[in-house]
Formats: structure tokens, sequence, C-alpha cells
């Protein structure tokens, strides 16, 4: 059982939507006491990715529009589920490393 979640968080390649799924399946077949634990996780993470997308939202409305153009890019990049890690991961390089320095650094700055 545990092998099957550390071949679920290897896998880089399965899109996000995917693993959620496969996560929510892996959790199912927990024993009572290993499933509590693991939605405990879930939900701290979720919460935190949730606080930390809002802080940075909030954070830049006083940016530049390009740094706000920038940001709502890498929202739209890493809230598409169909995406795999390595294809999000390779998309938001490829949006940065094309970015003006300036605005990256910007950005870089508000989150």
């Amino acid at each position: 059982m545990t092998w099957r979640f550390y071949d679920l968080e290897a896998n880089l390649n399965m899109s996000k939507a995917q693993l959620r799924a496969e996560r929510a399946a892996w959790a199912s077949e927990l024993p009572a006491g290993n499933k509590v634990l693991y939605e405990k996780y879930a939900t701290s993470a979720n919460a935190t990715r949730t606080f930390l997308a809002k802080l940075a939202e909030t954070k830049q409305t006083n940016a530049s529009a390009q740094a706000r153009a920038l940001f709502t890019a890498v929202l739209a990049i890493t809230s598409n589920t169909s995406l795999s890690r390595s294809e999000e991961a390779a998309r938001l390089d490829s949006l940065m490393s094309t970015a003006p320095a300036g605005v990256v650094a910007e950005l870089d700055s508000l989150i």
C-alpha cells in the first residue's frame, strides 16, 4: 500500500486530475486511523495552497500591469489539472524564461 503512494508521487507524467483521483482511491483503502491522518494532511496541504494563492493574489493588485499579466498566466498554468506535473514545470519554466527579468523579479517579490 505504501509503495503505491510512492509510485503515485513519483509519476510526474500523470495528469494532476488523474493523480488526485488515484490518491483518493489509494486513501479509500487505508485503515481507518491512517485514513484520518491522510485526510488531515490533505486538508492542511489544501488550506496552505489556498492561503498562499490568496496572499499572492492580494499582493499582486499593487503590481504593474505586466506583473499582473504574468501572475494570471502562472495561475492559468498551475490551475490546469489536465497537465502533468512535468508539463506544468516545463510551461512555467518557458513562461518565466521568456518574461522580462524585471517583471519576473517584481512578481518574485510579491510571492
